[in-house]
């Protein structure tokens, strides 16, 4: 990078109006409507998690409820750790489930402002986040309880920490810098696990590639500290051991044509208009570049892309939320051709009208947010489980138990306790309708409209598509 300065084209492009125009549509995509906003199973879950290490005081064991899903082994800790102590600020609430990942998706959009800056200026920057903010997966799966937004926050700033280290001239902040990154590699892979491989092993093609063979050292050292750390005080010993026999294990093997390329037919479904871009840009990229693409900033940008998609189709197990680390990096390769050539030029001789252009359009769709909240609820909102449990948390109290039997007839346990039970007083497990509430240790049932309930289960009027509320005499006050 040094030795091969990036292009840059001077820009009066204001950067108060750039980014006021790009905090509007960050409010746009990821705060309209915040009160109505209602999580996806994945949030609650992760929510439940999190709340339970409150409840219990246990951050090595990560426990659903006392009585299913105890012991989670799906994902390492961090991010359930962190949600943990979002809730500690602000209590337990279906928004508040919005507030850290959609701080990670502002953080980030941030960091690739930043990395676009330093490949061609000001125009570049704004270009390249406002492709990020209008990715509309990103924003789908940055702006909720999903772990996917701190793996590419971390990846993000690790590898602008390397890239600046890797440009200092002061051979103490080259070392800093480079240990910083590693920590936050360290950081993304206590949050997401083994996809933390793909920016750390960019970093090390990186240092590679410039010869920086001295910072390796410090790369890895920072990488692995965390994970040390975790082994002395979080108990990853066991966790490690059950991460890789119940979610790695099963993954490695033969896989099917179709399932290694999932990860690319999902985004010819969803990435669009940037999906040609995308493609086109990482050719314009190393056609400039040549042999040293991997010295230049937008290059290390395009090694990343391709790294997360790469592992993604490596792995051949696939789901849409896991694109959230690959749009960042992508968003620089979408901008690259798109400031440059014929299109460049039209594009920046008519940059600030389209700045005060976006600009105005987010602020007046943000106008209609506020007066019609409504408009921008998603479906989750109305879930029949999630309302009859709602009901249930409101109109009946904990009695003896604070217990919820939730009818093994209704739906998979963990569907069923983490789209209603997260942010309520109760708790709950999963059993036939057959058992009465002494044996069940419960106070309220769930249950289906084909379920005749054990006798001690009383009607409570509480009925929604089909499911109906029962209690132990006592625990309805009668509000359903």
């Amino acid at each position: 990078m040094a030795n091969i300065p990036s292009a840059k084209v001077s820009s009066p492009l204001s950067r108060r109006n750039a980014a006021l125009t790009l905090f509007l549509l960050y409010l746009l995509m990821f705060w309209t409507a915040p009160g109505l906003f209602r999580p996806g199973m994945d949030a609650m879950t992760y929510g439940a998690l999190a709340k339970h290490v409150l409840e219990t005081g246990d951050w090595a064991r990560l426990h659903y409820s006392s009585g299913a899903y105890a012991d989670f082994f799906q994902h390492p800790p961090l991010g359930i750790w962190m949600m943990a102590l979002t809730f500690k600020i602000f209590g337990t609430a279906d928004w508040v489930l919005k507030v850290l990942p959609s701080l990670f998706g502002a953080a980030t959009v941030v960091g690739i402002y930043a990395w676009g800056f330093r490949i061609r200026g000001e125009w570049f920057a704004f270009v390249a986040s406002f492709i990020l903010l209008t990715s509309t997966r990103f924003a789908k799966f940055s702006r909720e309880l999903m772990l996917d937004p701190f793996l590419a926050g971390f990846s993000v700033f690790a590898l602008l920490a390397l890239l600046f280290g890797i440009e200092s001239k002061d051979s103490r902040k080259r070392a800093a810098l480079t240990t910083i990154g590693g920590l936050l590699i360290g950081a993304a892979f206590l949050s997401k696990g083994l996809f933390a491989f793909a920016p750390l092993a960019a970093g090390i093609m990186i240092l590679a590639s410039h010869r920086k063979f001295k910072l390796l050292p410090f790369w890895l050292a920072g990488s692995i500290l965390p994970v040390l750390l975790w082994f002395i005080f979080g108990g990853a010993n066991e966790y490690l051991h059950r991460y890789y026999i119940e979610h790695v294990a099963g993954r490695v093997g033969h896989h099917s044509i179709e399932e290694h390329l999932e990860p690319i037919r999902n985004l010819t479904r969803v990435y669009w208009p940037w999906l040609p871009f995308f493609f086109y840009g990482g050719y314009r990229i190393i056609r400039v570049r040549g042999l040293a693409v991997l010295r230049s900033w937008e290059g290390a940008g395009l090694l990343a892309a391709l790294g997360f998609l790469g592992g993604f189709c490596l792995v051949a197990s696939f789901l849409e939320q896991y694109h959230t680390s690959f749009y960042p990096f992508a968003a620089l390769v979408v901008a690259y051709p798109l400031t440059e050539g014929r299109i460049g030029a039209a594009l920046n001789r008519a940059r600030n009208g389209i700045v005060r252009g976006i600009a105005g359009i987010a602020a007046v769709v943000l106008v209609v947010a506020v007066v019609y909240p409504a408009g921008f609820t998603t479906g989750e909102y109305k879930n029949p489980i999630r309302i009859i449990l709602k009901h249930a948390a409101t109109d009946c109290h904990p009695a003896t138990h604070r217990r919820i039997l939730i009818s093994d007839s209704v739906a998979e346990i963990w569907y069923a306790l983490s789209t209603g039970t997260w942010n309520t007083p109760w708790d709950a497990v999963s059993g036939p309708v057959s058992l009465t509430p002494s044996t069940a240790k419960s106070d309220v049932l769930l249950a289906g409209a084909a379920d005749t309930p054990a006798a001690g289960w009383e009607k409570t009027g509480i009925e929604e598509s089909g499911l109906r509320i029962f209690a132990l005499a006592g625990v309805y006050s009668g509000g359903g």
